[in-house]
């Protein structure tokens, strides 16, 4: 299997960046969860972080459908994924003092109880990454692993079945927006 993964830097300008982030930090970060078996469950073990969700029709909202739109681009010219449009978004905080991290994992559902289907995910580096260390990105296919560049407002597209990582902040925090395409069954 072939890693791919598209990248776009200054897919956010800095100022959109602060806007986010200024709007995000009046509202109430909760611990992270995911859904394991059809059940929601927050094991720090695996995922160590904490979210505040973006959906529709939430004034940051707009943000989210840039994205999406990059998404379906990013789509049309590398991956040919059958996409048929994009999930909510979850701003992710991680903070250094805690050494938040989220271990190795898949974003597509294995299990397959979750429909659509995730087959895109598309993660925006919202943190200037001279206010924090580590909380590198990693991805995994195989044997290689792609370690992605911390650039602020940089765009990171890749299949949700590849596994990755986000490796332990231990200084600062960190904060990115991610978002799925999303389709019918694999085929």
């Amino acid at each position: 299997m072939t890693m791919r993964y598209q990248t776009t830097e200054d897919f956010f300008s800095a100022p959109q960046c602060a806007f986010l982030l200024d709007e995000i930090s009046r509202r109430e970060f909760k611990p992270a969860g995911m859904t394991i078996n059809g059940q929601y469950t927050v094991d720090k073990r695996i995922r160590n972080n904490s979210t505040v969700r973006i959906a529709e029709g939430d004034a940051l909202y707009p943000a989210v459908l840039q994205v999406h739109a990059k998404i379906h681009e990013a789509n049309l010219s590398v991956f040919n994924f059958d996409i048929t449009g994009g999930l909510y978004a979850d701003v992710i905080r991680y903070v250094g003092d805690l050494h938040e991290d989220f271990a190795w994992h898949p974003d597509d559902d294995f299990f397959h109880t979750r429909v659509p289907y995730r087959k895109l995910t598309a993660i925006v580096q919202l943190s200037d990454p001279h206010d924090y260390d580590g909380g590198t990105l990693e991805i995994r296919v195989e044997d290689k692993t792609a370690r992605v560049p911390r650039r602020l407002g940089m765009l990171t597209v890749f299949p949700s079945f590849h596994i990755h990582r986000v490796t332990p902040v231990t200084r600062g925090v960190r904060h990115t927006l991610a978002t799925f395409g999303i389709g019918p069954r694999w085929k």
